[in-house]
C-alpha cells in the first residue's frame, strides 16, 4: 500500500488518478460499455491546483514543471482512445491505451516525487526561519562595539541551524557576553541554545538582574532539573559561558561550565583560571587597557582527527601566539583562514564559534 502523501491535494490527486487510470482499463477490456468521465487537464482537482494560486510556491520545482507536462498529455490521450474505439481502429486503439496506462503511472509517480521535493522545500525554508530566529536574538551584540576598540568573530555552523550562539546585553553599567554551545547537532541543539538565550533575554529584561549567581541558579533550575526531563533520554547537554564586563571597575566575573576563556598578557595566550562553584566555575580578574580576550566552542576542539591536531586547546594557543601583536580584527582574520584551510583539507566535524574582542 502506498504511503499517505503530506500534502492533501496531491493524496487525492493520486487517488482520482490511479481510479481513473482503472476505470479506462475497464474501458478497453470491455469489462464496461460506458465511455470513461473526460475533462480537460486544467479543470481536474490536480489540474485546478496545478494551475491555480496555490501552488505558485512550488511552480519552479523541476518536478512540477514535469508533472504538468505529463499530466496534460495523459488527459489528451483519453479522446482519442475512445474516438478510435467508435471508428474501430484497433491499432491506434492499442497504441493509445499502452501510452494513456504508461503516462498515467508516470503521472502518480511524478506527484510522489513531488511531494516528497515540497517536504523538502518545507523543512529548508523551516531551518533559514529557525536560523533567522536565532540571529535575532542575538541582535543585541550593537553594544559589544562601545566595549571593545577591536572585535572579531568567526561563526562556521556546521548546518544552517547551529547549536552554538554568541549572546550579549548590557545593563547597569555592566556588559555581560554569553557563548552558548549546545552538544548536538541541527534542530534540537538550536532549540536548546535558543531556549537558553530565550530566559537570559527574559531575565534581563525583567529584574534587570546584574548577579551572576542568579543566573547560575535560574539555568540550574530549568536545564539541571526541568529540561533534563524533557530530554531524559537525549544525548543533549551545553557548555555555557557568561562573561561580566565592568569598564568603570576594569574587572570581568566569569560563570562559565568549561574552560575555553582565553586571554593575552604580556605577549602571551593563557586560560583564565576558574574555580568550582556547584555546577559552574567562577572567576573574577581585572584587566588593562588594550588587553585582549577570547572565547570559543569546542567545535575547534572537535575538528582534531589524527592527521590534524593544530586545531585542539594547545594548537589554538599557538596560533594566537604566533600573532599576538596583532589587534582583535586582524587576528581574527586570519585565525578565519587558518580554520577554513583545515576545513577544506579535512572536513568540518562540528560548530565552530570564536570571539575575540580587544578592551
Amino acid at each position: 500500500m502506498n504511503k499517505k502523501l503530506s500534502v492533501p491535494i496531491l493524496e487525492v490527486a493520486r487517488f482520482n488518478h490511479l481510479a481513473w487510470r482503472d476505470k479506462v482499463k475497464d474501458y478497453f477490456l470491455g469489462l464496461t460499455q460506458s465511455d470513461p468521465e473526460f475533462v480537460n487537464h486544467t479543470q481536474c482537482k490536480l489540474g485546478k491546483w496545478l494551475h491555480g494560486p496555490e501552488s505558485t510556491h512550488f511552480k519552479e520545482l523541476t518536478i512540477f514543471k514535469e508533472l504538468t507536462e505529463v499530466h496534460q498529455t495523459m488527459h489528451e490521450t483519453v479522446p482519442v482512445i475512445v474516438e478510435a474505439k467508435k471508428a474501430r481502429n484497433i491499432k491506434l486503439y492499442e497504441s493509445e491505451f499502452r501510452t494513456f496506462v504508461a503516462l498515467a503511472d508516470l503521472v502518480v509517480a511524478r506527484i510522489e516525487i513531488l511531494d516528497m521535493e515540497i517536504q523538502k522545500l518545507e523543512f529548508s525554508e523551516s531551518l533559514m526561519l529557525a536560523r533567522r530566529f536565532q540571529n535575532g536574538i542575538c541582535a543585541e551584540q550593537d553594544n559589544l562595539s562601545s566595549l571593545f576598540k577591536f572585535q572579531g568573530k568567526i561563526d562556521r555552523p556546521l548546518n544552517i541551524v547551529s547549536g552554538d550562539m554568541l549572546w550579549s546585553s548590557y545593563q547597569a553599567e555592566s556588559h555581560f557576553i554569553v557563548l552558548i554551545d549546545a552538544v548536538g547537532h541541527g534542530i534540537s541543539a538550536s532549540m536548546l541554545t535558543t531556549t537558553l538565550a530565550t530566559i537570559l533575554l527574559g531575565t534581563f529584561s525583567i529584574n534587570h538582574e546584574t548577579d551572576l549567581m542568579h543566573f547560575q541558579q535560574t539555568v540550574d533550575k530549568f536545564f539541571f532539573q526541568n529540561f533534563k526531563k524533557i530530554v531524559e533520554k537525549e544525548k543533549i547537554s551545553f557548555d555555557f559561558t557568561m562573561l561580566k564586563i565592568n569598564p568603570s571597575k576594569s574587572n570581568i566575573e566569569v560563570l562559565s561550565n568549561n574552560n575555553r576563556l582565553i586571554s593575552l598578557k604580556s605577549d602571551k595566550w593563557g586560560y583564565i583560571q576558574l574555580e568550582n562553584s556547584g555546577s559552574f566555575k567562577t572567576a573574577c580578574f581585572n584587566y588593562e587597557p588594550g588587553q585582549q580576550i577570547a572565547i570559543y566552542t569546542d567545535g575547534l576542539k572537535d575538528l582534531l582527527i589524527e592527521e590534524s591536531k593544530k586545531l585542539g586547546d594547545k594548537g589554538i594557543l599557538n596560533f594566537l601566539d604566533d600573532y599576538a601583536g596583532l589587534n582583535a580584527v586582524k587576528l581574527t582574520e586570519h585565525f578565519s583562514k587558518f580554520i577554513d584551510s583545515h576545513i577544506q583539507e579535512f572536513g568540518q566535524l562540528d560548530d565552530i564559534l570564536f570571539f575575540c574582542g580587544q578592551l
